[in-house]
């Protein structure tokens, strides 16, 4: 009985039989672009292989693991590195690290932590109806501040709620 080998390179799905040249077999159009697993029989269409979630590798300095929220925190600040972050959270917009911290002494408010311990977090907020007088005061200061809103309703989102900088001031 013949022996089939399966590759996909480039996008193109190649078949093989032991024996034979390597030669291109057109998959379906609809699945042209997705990755190929073989299949038990060669009677039927390549199945596309279900896509893996990959686990988040980012961490706190100390080694604990970010949470999704806080991911996409960094993420948001990567875009803006030079600027407070006000970060949507709710009714709140909460600063991290030494955001926090500059936040924190510039304004006047309270700096709390993220969590508790070596890995914690600096953190300070302010309320949504009250932001723009603490951006105000910020910018009068001669700071960059960036807004990064939630783009999602949460009560419509299962899991994080997706985010964006909507404004740099």
């Amino acid at each position: 009985m013949p022996s089939e080998v399966v590759l996909v390179a480039g996008g193109v799905l190649y078949r093989m039989h032991v024996g034979s040249h390597l030669a291109p077999a057109i998959p379906p159009p609809a699945m042209s672009q997705d990755t190929f697993v073989n299949t038990p029989d060669a009677s039927g269409p390549p199945t596309p292989a279900k896509p893996r979630k990959r686990a988040s590798k980012a961490r706190t300095p100390g080694g604990t693991k970010l949470s999704p929220m806080m991911v996409q925190f960094w993420r948001a600040k990567k875009e803006q590195p030079d600027a407070l972050l006000f970060f949507r959270m709710g009714d709140f917009y909460e600063l991290f690290d030494e955001d926090a911290k500059t936040a924190s002494r510039e304004l006047g408010i309270t700096l709390t932590a993220r969590s508790k311990g070596p890995d914690a977090i600096p953190m300070a907020g302010v309320p949504v109806r009250a932001m723009e007088g603490y951006l105000m005061k910020l910018v009068r200061k001669g700071f960059k501040v960036a807004i990064c809103e939630q783009m999602q309703d949460p009560r419509h989102v299962k899991g994080i709620v997706e985010r964006a900088i909507v404004r740099v001031v």
